[in-house]
């Protein structure tokens, strides 16, 4: 679990250079394994060949060797002198005719010798010379035994004969009289180092061939030591030990073995076997074409993983460079996203300072309505007063309407930031104006008073109030104005619509003018007040409801600014995110541009 984690946390360079690797080696295993099993099938079936064609042809050479040499042999034994002299080996007469004969047979046979010994005396002769006289009692006699009784007509034996001091493959054959009756032995010997170097004369030097008999006894092979001490075949091929059962074979029998193929072939005419040893060599490896072929298709494999390495180098170079371009583009889209947060931040705080001043001026212009009314209910008892000057108070109702309507224009103009800060600085004129129209009717109407005399002298006080309302108005506007200035870029389109209410307002100011005119005409200046008065208060609550309205408007605009500043923050949060993925996805490459 440990070395999946490691792996997963690795680049993807590394993963793809672990990849690889993992990938050669696999496909180096795979070949192995398939050159493995394919060159040993491929040895084994060649060897089995092989061996089963050499086996057949050492067998025939060997046959055609001995055949003719027993031939000769069951000549002699069937020949009337020889028959004759075995049944009388002490008559000289005999034995003379006998070894007249002998001597050419001696002369045919591939060794240039010939033996013969009669059961009547025991005698051994060797090329016609007594050599020794058999005790049968002797071990080493055992083979006289076993050719006189147990040999129908002819046997072989390979051993050591000591008398002789010679070790040859004897042919011994079987002498019988006219009743069939064993009376002797006769045969030849031949050499072994001449006929097992005929046979080993072709025999590849890492192949191993040993002949043995029934009793699984060596008595052919290269080494004549072990003929001569008749050491057991398994001994020399230690992995046919478990095969015992078929190294008494009647037929050609392979066996598979973890160093090598063997093969089992009965030598019918000796009664013996032949077995063939071939072992599975590196050198047999290497020389396969199956190895060639594997060593040519893990070369490609390690080209094609040379080349899969350098395509996803480039592909990996390729998406770092990408990734690092996306990652600067983040960085400095990040930096721009945060310079407008803080834009927003801004704004909003002013617009939060500028609604703040809006309420302060709201909360003054109510208080001022207020005392205004109070005063016009001071004045409720000269009402019938306004009768004499109705035409005139209705062309002041007519100027009022048209400033009415044209803020109402104006409240549906203000869409957007600068038109609020326009419909802002058009009401600051209006405030400006009215405060400046405000001193001057209270001094006119300060004026009326002392004309008045004592019946002026309330309304003097109402116009000292009144003249106090205008300067705190002024001091009121000169601290807009200040607010206004700051935001004189975004107010700046709502100039055309001040110049107009400024119009608007100068017909309000002549009506009132015509008012006061009005006034000291019919004498009657406190229904003049009072009208005035009553306009005063209207034009305060559409000042008032102006100032709610642009104020309505700055917070619709700070919830709108407050929205977009969450947007913001929304982008901006995205900036790092897709900044930080960029940084991610720049260090699981691995790559590092140069």
């Amino acid at each position: 679990m440990n070395v999946v984690n490691v792996f997963k946390n690795q680049t993807l360079k590394t993963k793809t250079k672990i990849f690889s690797i993992f990938f050669f080696f696999a496909v180096l295993a795979i070949a192995l394994c398939i050159v493995l099993s394919g060159v040993r099938r491929s040895f084994n079936s060649e060897a089995k060949q092989k061996i089963d064609q050499l086996g057949e042809i050492k067998v025939l050479q060997l046959d055609s060797e001995l055949k003719g040499q027993i031939d000769l042999v069951l000549k002699l034994c069937t020949s009337p002198v020889f028959v004759s002299y075995l049944q009388h080996p002490e008559d000289e007469a005999v034995r003379e005719i006998a070894f007249r004969e002998i001597r050419p047979y001696m002369d045919a046979f591939s060794s240039r010798s010939v033996f013969f010994v009669s059961d009547a005396n025991l005698d051994f002769y060797m090329n016609c010379e007594k050599s020794y006289t058999i005790d049968r009692n002797d071990p080493d006699s055992y083979w006289y035994e076993e050719t006189m009784y147990e040999t129908e007509l002819y046997n072989f034996n390979v051993n050591y004969n000591s008398e002789l001091k010679m070790s040859n493959l004897w042919i011994n054959a079987v002498v019988r009289d006219e009743a069939g009756n064993p009376i002797g032995i006769a045969g030849t010997g031949i050499p072994l180092d001449g006929v097992f170097e005929l046979l080993y004369a072709d025999v590849e030097p890492n192949v191993k061939m040993y002949f043995y008999n029934k009793e699984l006894e060596i008595t052919g092979a290269q080494e004549e030591s072990l003929v001569e001490d008749k050491v057991p075949v398994v001994q020399q091929l230690p992995e046919i030990a478990m095969h015992t059962v078929f190294l008494t074979t009647d037929e050609f029998i392979p066996l598979g073995a973890k160093s090598g193929m063997y093969g089992i072939r009965p030598v019918p005419t000796l009664e013996w076997y032949l077995v063939i040893y071939i072992p599975f060599s590196i050198r047999y490896v290497l020389t396969n074409i199956l190895f060639i072929t594997a060593i040519v298709m893990v070369v490609i494999t390690l080209v094609i993983v040379l080349i899969f390495d350098s395509f996803i180098m480039r592909i990996l170079h390729s998406m770092t460079r990408v990734l690092s371009e996306t990652k600067e583009k983040a960085s400095v889209q990040s930096k721009i996203v945060g310079s407008v947060n803080e834009t927003f931040s801004s704004n909003i705080k002013n617009l939060d300072n500028f609604g703040s001043m809006m309420n302060t001026q709201s909360s003054k212009i109510g208080e001022t309505e207020q005392k205004i009314m109070d005063l016009l209910a001071q004045l409720s008892s000269m009402d019938a007063l306004r009768v004499a000057s109705l035409s005139d108070t209705k062309t002041l109702e007519k100027s009022s309407n048209a400033g009415s309507s044209q803020l109402q224009d104006l409240h549906e103009k203000i869409d957007s930031l600068s038109a609020c800060a326009q419909r802002l600085y058009a009401a600051n004129d209006l405030i400006s104006s009215v405060t400046d129209q405000t001193s001057l009717l209270a001094i006119n109407a300060a004026i009326e008073a002392a004309h008045a005399g004592d019946q002026g002298a309330g309304f003097a006080v109402v116009a000292k109030e009144i003249r106090n309302l205008a300067e705190k108005s002024r001091v009121q506007e000169e601290e807009v104005s200040a607010s206004i200035e700051n935001m004189n870029q975004m107010v700046g389109a709502m100039i055309s619509y001040t110049e107009t209410l400024k119009e608007s307002f100068s017909v309000i100011v002549e009506s009132s003018q015509s008012v006061v005119a009005s006034f000291e005409e019919m004498s009657v200046s406190i229904e003049q007040q009072n009208l005035l008065g009553n306009s005063i208060g209207e034009n305060l609550r559409a000042i008032n409801t102006s100032v709610e309205s642009t104020t309505q408007k700055f917070g619709e605009m700070k919830a709108e600014n407050a929205e977009i500043a969450n947007d913001v923050v929304h982008v901006a949060h995205n900036a790092d995110g897709l900044l930080k993925s960029a940084q991610s996805a720049l260090e699981v490459t691995g790559v590092k541009l140069a």
